[in-house]
């Protein structure tokens, strides 16, 4: 017989995906915060659809596709047969027009109490609520959502707080039919309501309370994983309609009013971090919708203003990094060392990162992923001479594209170290096991990757930059983590140390610190923001290098600095 076909050496979501159409089943492998988890029809009835593991490659194709199995078959054992369907359809028979209450005004209690006392009040609201759920039972993906805005639109001539008590009815009317997990849960909810009732001017108390202003507060809004999964569902729904367009910017519309609970900032790193990936992998990379899919352009100038004034604030308050070349002596210490490990265990690896990180000024997904370093040229002197103190970097990352950044270009960085042993350091780092995957990895994976809460696969990079820095780090800068209950080095604050030790020895006198930082960290010349947001540290002022190499960087970076200007005028 033929030998199988080989299985990739590595996976991508697409070919488990397509694996898992081969197989019959309507479900998808999206990655999670950490985690992955499947959505479609095939699995949305089951307990649960997430598999707690950061990365897609640490399980193989055939355990992916048992998983999807698995869940398919739960999500089987728990939809309702079509003799359970004919049971809910005989429990629940509405009215032939039923409908709430759409132009009177709500009765009074005392009206109402006569009412039913004397002529007997039909149960408006109880057969809405039968014909609704009766519908549900034929119903999924975005046909379900329309009959559920259809439903929600019909309250809205209501009181806030008598939308709350009717929405928290109807959902307690599908979990009793369908089960507590059934997606029309999702599209039924009381987000931002809270606020209305508050907002509401005070009411004289009524002398009996009715069932319709009962308000539940039990109520949670859903999980961001909860809802993104929903708008990830009827995200396909919409683009696959007969006017994307109009579908696709009225969910987005409704997605976003639901997350008005939320900080300014929380939103935005939402839809940052996971409404437009999801949406990217559904529309494709070049899809003019994904313009739809943004924060407003008024919120982005409320939360640029912050930011500023946050600068600000915090150029007042700079911290004192009195150990600053005992630090840089550990990192040189580790790439020095590393000359000897012929082949890197993961603590190595992670060691090495961790060194390059502070002495070089890179951020860890570059340094670890896409970035590089190469020799830097010596104009001027003998052929093929390079320099000692300064590299060639390309792959930054954090730019997206924007003009006047280093996106996809080589510059020159200096480096705290020889520039031969960062060199050194950083091909055995590349070329080591670990390393050779963390290269492969995107953005969001890298970010799931250091981000994990698993005990697998996890690139412990805080752990590692703690305890190499952590004993000589300023302890006013360092942070409690809970999950580690111990104080920890901010890795982000390397970068900024690295910029401030740059700028004491390879700084000209024609150039400005924040032009500096902007130069060497690989911003735009004129970019005083974001540079002043690198102003944390300050060092003590004895030392200055005065070597004729350093003299030559600081020449080239001064010119680097005169032609990035010029471009900009």
């Amino acid at each position: 017989p033929a030998p199988a076909p080989a299985q990739p050496k590595r996976l991508t979501f697409r070919a488990v995906n397509a694996a898992i159409a081969a197989e019959g089943i309507v479900a998808e492998l999206v990655q999670g915060d950490g985690y992955l988890y499947f959505v479609g029809d095939d699995v949305e009835h089951a307990d649960g659809t997430s598999v707690m593991v950061p990365r897609l490659n640490l399980f193989s194709l055939d355990r992916w596709l048992e998983e999807a199995r698995s869940f398919k078959k739960q999500s089987d054992a728990r939809k309702l047969p079509p003799a359970e369907v004919a049971r809910i359809r005989k429990k629940f028979k509405p009215a032939a027009q039923p409908k709430l209450a759409q132009s009177q005004p709500e009765p009074a209690p005392a009206q109402a109490d006569q009412s039913a006392s004397s002529v007997g009040r039909k149960p408006i609201l109880r057969e809405a609520m039968d014909r609704f759920v009766l519908d549900l039972a034929d119903l999924k993906g975005q046909a379900l959502e329309e009959r559920c805005t259809e439903e929600l639109a019909r309250m809205e001539h209501l009181k806030p707080s008598t939308r709350k008590g009717y929405i928290m009815r109807y959902r307690k009317a599908v979990s009793e039919a369908f089960g507590s997990d059934h997606p029309a849960l999702s599209f039924l909810t009381a987000t931002g309501l809270a606020q209305e009732i508050q907002n509401q001017p005070p009411k004289p108390p009524a002398p009996v309370q009715t069932v319709h202003t009962a308000i539940s507060s039990s109520y949670k809004p859903p999980t961001r994983k909860e809802a993104l999964a929903a708008f990830t569902v009827a995200l396909r729904a919409a683009a696959a309609s007969a006017q994307p367009g109009d579908a696709i910017e009225a969910l987005w519309q409704r997605e976003w009013a639901s997350t008005a609970h939320l900080a300014d900032t929380t939103r935005k790193l939402y839809v940052s971090k996971y409404y437009r990936p999801a949406a990217k992998a559904i529309l494709g990379e070049d899809s003019p919708y994904l313009t739809m899919i943004a924060v407003p352009a008024d919120m982005m100038d409320r939360i640029n203003g912050d930011y500023r004034h946050r600068v600000i604030s915090q150029n007042k308050t700079l911290i004192h990094v009195p150990h600053w070349r005992d630090l840089v002596d550990v990192a040189s210490g580790v790439i020095r060392k590393a000359q000897g490990w012929t082949r890197l265990t993961t603590d190595q690896a992670t060691q090495v990162a961790a060194a390059l990180l502070l002495l070089t000024g890179r951020r860890p997904y570059e340094v670890i992923s896409c970035g590089s370093f190469e020799p830097a040229a010596l104009p001027g002197g003998a052929k093929g001479a390079k320099s000692k103190w300064s590299v060639m970097f390309s792959g930054q990352s954090k730019t997206r594209g924007r003009e006047g950044t280093n996106f996809e270009t080589a510059y020159e960085i200096p480096v705290l170290a020889p520039a031969p042993d960062v060199l050194a350091a950083f091909q055995k780092l590349r070329a080591s096991p670990d390393g050779q995957e963390w290269q492969t990895l995107t953005n969001d994976e890298f970010s799931a990757l250091t981000n994990s809460r698993g005990p697998d696969g996890v690139l412990a990079i805080r752990a590692v930059v703690t305890d190499l820095y952590g004993p000589l780090w300023p302890k006013e800068d360092m942070v409690f983590n809970r999950r580690a209950n111990r104080d920890e080095v901010k890795v982000k604050g390397l970068r900024p140390l690295y910029a401030e030790i740059a700028y004491k020895f390879f700084s000209a006198p024609a150039i400005s610190k924040n032009s500096f930082f902007a130069t060497v960290l690989g911003h735009t010349a004129k970019d005083l923001e974001t540079s002043l947001s690198y102003f944390d540290y300050y060092l003590d002022d004895t030392g200055n290098a005065a070597t004729s190499g350093v003299k030559k960087i600081k020449n080239r970076i001064e010119q680097r600095y005169a032609e990035m200007e010029t471009s900009h005028d």
